[in-house]
């Protein structure tokens, strides 16, 4: 690494960390931080360039930048966001750190925005959005007003903020979590920094990572309604012919998201640094500059290794951290019902009994039992779709035949071992065929129950129960998982099997309940177990108020 200028600032409040891996065309961020309404000595701008060339993009505004660093990593190896990241990071001097665009237009109350959101609250960690413009004719980049970015061809455009703070629902998808994101010095430290696993190499990575473990560790989320980036259309911006780790589909990091649903704060590979400031020691300039890039770093960014999928794998598998079950998580988030809050419980919910709650642990018999229930139910649905397309004839028949004998009828695991065993003796082929399209299914809806043992109370209801709405005690982000999960499900089965064996569930936070207990119709609603037990929470304390009173 290879430090080209140091800064001299020496306690700003902010630091701005801009990236470049020898693709930047423009750094015109520097001309709008010129212009700011707070002091140029309350802010810092620190350049980290992933290669070793300072390109003349970067060289016009050499003057604008405080720090600029090269990682001068080889030309054989791919960029790693999150390791710049964290250099950024380890380089930085301010209280709030602020990673964007370099790209990007800002208006000159950028900074003061910045500072007033954690000067008004410092238990958050702050997403500025950008609006985002198609037009051509702005490349390149020839400094449009801010009028005109966010006009004629803005694709986010929502009566003054952006499509994506207006969202209330998938706002995983919908905002822009890579645009700017800012968070306190300290906080940083205690989640140890970007993550920097295999998995976030190439595009499909971004400061989201952090976003969702600052969540976990208890911080707010807060998106700015009246400060926002503007951003002009170039080549590239949508990842083309990049290098892409393991995604949702959707460009969000598949392994990002697993944080919401574990719960986990620590990233998977941690920079050596940073637990050396999580332990209280400091972090010299010099041994920045000698072990800020560990020897692995080189290993995973290496084309070598990028471009064999079995390396891949399994370098992803040995760097993986450990982290409980995500199935604690939609069950009881590491907290059991406690005895005492059953007759609370079984009051204001009819639907439950005592026996919903004094389970013994799983053993294998209640395993056993809930895989075969599973199963039967993927069969049952599968057959189900067959007997609605035979049914016009086979009423037709039936009308004009002679009356036949019913049914003897059966239990449903020996009608599913009696119909199995007729169809494995008649037609092995299609048994096996049979067989191996009912496991894709049970898996999926096994991994489903897993997590959220609600569905399976709902499935012995049969797919055509009413609507429920199932309550969630849970942060922002593990409510809207939830809904994604449920929603890529649902999808995937309509254009499958043709059914929608969960489009009865709603999923609703317990915060938009909690001081209003009545709104709740407990006929038509499931409740997890951390959400009973915020249900028994508020209603002591409505007790002690009406006792106040």
């Amino acid at each position: 690494m290879r430090i080209h200028k140091q800064s001299k600032l020496a306690s700003p409040k902010v630091s701005l960390i801009l990236l470049d891996w020898s693709v930047r065309e423009s750094f015109h961020i520097c001309h709008y931080l010129k212009n700011q309404t707070v002091p140029r000595d309350q802010f810092e701008v620190i350049l980290v360039e992933y290669y070793s060339a300072l390109s003349s993009a970067l060289l016009q505004f050499e003057d604008e930048f405080d720090t600029i660093a090269a990682l001068e990593m080889p030309d054989s190896n791919y960029y790693h966001k999150h390791l710049m990241y964290n250099i950024g990071f380890l380089l930085s001097k301010g209280e709030i750190i602020v990673i964007c665009d370099s790209d990007a237009m800002a208006k000159p109350t950028f900074i003061e925005s910045i500072i007033k959101g954690f000067e008004t609250n410092p238990n958050i960690y702050l997403h500025i959005d950008q609006f985002r413009n198609s037009r051509k004719d702005m490349y390149p980049f020839n400094y449009p007003t801010f009028d005109e970015v966010s006009g004629e061809g803005c694709i986010n455009w929502a009566n003054g903020i952006t499509t994506g703070v207006a969202a209330t629902s998938d706002i995983l998808h919908q905002r822009n979590y890579g645009a700017c994101f800012c968070c306190k010095r300290k906080d940083y430290i205690a989640i140890g920094g970007a993550d920097e696993h295999i998995d976030f190499v190439g595009h499909i990575c971004g400061p989201y990572d952090m976003t969702f473990r600052l969540s976990n560790l208890g911080k707010v989320e807060v998106w700015h309604r009246k400060e926002f980036l503007y951003h002009t259309w170039h080549p590239g911006s949508a990842g083309v012919d990049n290098y892409f780790g393991p995604s949702d589909g959707m460009y969000m990091s598949s392994t990002a998201l697993e944080h919401i649903a574990t719960g986990c704060i620590l990233p998977h590979v941690i920079n050596p640094l940073l637990i050396q400031l999580q332990n209280g020691k400091s972090v010299s300039f010099d041994e920045i500059c000698k072990n800020g890039i560990s020897k692995d770093n080189f290993e995973i960014t290496s084309l070598e290794l990028l471009n064999d999928k079995e390396r891949i794998e399994k370098k992803a598998k040995e760097t993986h951290r450990a982290t409980f079950n995500d199935a604690q998580l939609f069950t009881s988030q590491a907290t059991e019902i406690k005895l005492s809050d059953i007759s609370t419980v079984l009051r204001l919910c009819p639907p439950y009994t005592s026996k919903d709650f004094l389970k013994p642990a799983p053993n294998f018999l209640s395993s056993f039992s809930m895989n075969i229930s599973l199963l039967i139910h993927c069969a049952k649905a599968k057959s189900r779709i067959s007997d609605n397309c035979q049914k016009t004839t086979t009423e037709a028949s039936h009308a004009s035949s002679i009356p036949h004998k019913s049914r003897i009828s059966l239990p449903p695991f020996a009608y599913f071992i009696l119909k199995a065993s007729k169809l494995l003796l008649l037609n092995p082929k299609k048994f096996i065929d049979k067989w191996n399209d009912l496991m894709v299914r049970y898996q999926k809806l096994k991994g489903l129950v897993k997590k959220f043992p609600a569905y399976f109370m709902t499935l012995k209801n049969g797919t055509d129960a009413s609507q429920k709405t199932v309550i969630f005690a849970g942060s922002d982000h593990q409510v809207e998982f939830l809904r994604t999960r449920l929603a890529a499900f649902e999808l995937t089965e309509k254009s499958e099997f043709n059914i929608t064996p969960f489009s009865h569930l709603k999923v609703e936070s317990f915060d938009n309940y909690k001081d209003k207990l009545y709104a709740l119709d407990v006929n038509k609603c499931l409740f997890t177990k951390s959400a009973l037990i915020h249900l028994n929470e508020s209603e002591n304390a409505s007790k002690e108020s009406i006792k106040q009173i």
